[in-house]
Parts: structure tokens; sequence; C-alpha cells
């Protein structure tokens, strides 16, 4: 089990936290469900993924749930994965939860990423690269959940908008397994 070692900006103003390493509660795998891919990101060994937060991200780290773009660091333990992306400068999403409640809330969310949405990752919803836990510095319980970074927020203040043309095969997988469950 690969383990994630997040390196935070030294310039941020009242962070106190240089790093943290986090152990994984669920490693995710993707791809369609009829090919059996292994995880893109996650090596089969116990060196840590290291990701380095951007210190421009806009994200509020005063928050307990803040929202970070990060970049996984060239490594030679990279060499391993099924694929080039943790060995490439890419960009991810850093999903943190500081609170228990909040915790729980990004483990399902996790579980909806492995589950439901595993065959939509990296086409209609962002690829999961698992979801980590662990203490920070000063004995806070975190969680950070690992999404592909698919850009920043979306400030919408209309009361209607249309629906992206990926959103409806969303909706009919969604309408599927609904239908299915009853």
């Amino acid at each position: 089990m690969a383990f994630l070692h997040v390196e935070f900006p030294s310039s941020w103003p009242g962070w106190r936290t240089p790093e943290c390493t986090l152990t994984p509660l669920l490693l995710t795998a993707h791809g369609d469900e009829e090919e059996e891919e292994e995880s893109t990101v996650l090596p089969a060994h116990d060196k840590p993924l290291t990701v380095s937060v951007d210190p421009k991200t806009n994200a509020d780290y005063y928050s307990d749930s803040p929202v970070f773009r990060a970049y996984f660091l060239r490594s030679s333990a990279s060499a391993t994965c099924a694929s080039a992306a943790a060995s490439a400068s890419v960009a991810v999403a850093l999903k943190f939860a500081m609170r228990d409640d909040l915790i729980d809330d990004l483990v399902r969310e996790a579980s909806v990423y492995t589950g439901v949405l595993g065959g939509l990752q990296g086409h209609v919803v962002p690829r999961c690269y698992g979801i980590y836990a662990g203490t920070m510095d000063d004995g806070q319980t975190v969680a950070c959940l690992a999404l592909e970074y698919w850009g920043e927020c979306l400030l919408i203040t209309t009361s209607r908008q249309t629906v992206p043309e990926d959103s409806v095969g969303l909706h009919q997988l969604l309408s599927a397994r609904s239908y299915e469950s009853r």
C-alpha cells in the first residue's frame, strides 16, 4: 500500500504544517468494468507518493474542508505504476476533511467514485486516486481524497444551467442504477 506524502507551501500565513504523510483508506482502480485495469497512480509498494500543493492554489486553507491543487512529484517509486501518471508532473485536486463528520462524508464520496462512477472516471468525472487519512503535526485527524484535477471551481450565479453533453451519460447511468435498485 502506498502512502500519500503531502508537502504544503511555506508561504501561507498562519499555515503551520509543512507536510504530512497519510495512509490509504481505500485504494481505487478505474476503467471500464469489462477491462481489468490496475490503479493508474498507486504503486504496489510502501514508498510514499509525494504531492506538492501549489502555493497559488485558489483555496481557503483555513476551512474545515479545503480543496488544493497539487502536483505528483517525479520519483523513482512511480516506476512500478501501471501508467506514467505519477511519474509526470500530474495535477491533482486534494479534497481535505478536517472534522470527523466531514471525514465520514469524504469516505462516502470516495465510495461513489469507486462504485457507481467507476466506469465514468476520466471521461465524465475525474479519476479517483484514493482516499487517505492521518494526523497532522498538531494532532488533528484529517482525510484527503485525491482526484484528477479538472480545473478551478465554477462560480455560476444563474438560476438555470444548460446540461453539458457528458452529464447526459451520467444521468442515464444513475437513472439505470436507480431503476435497478427498486
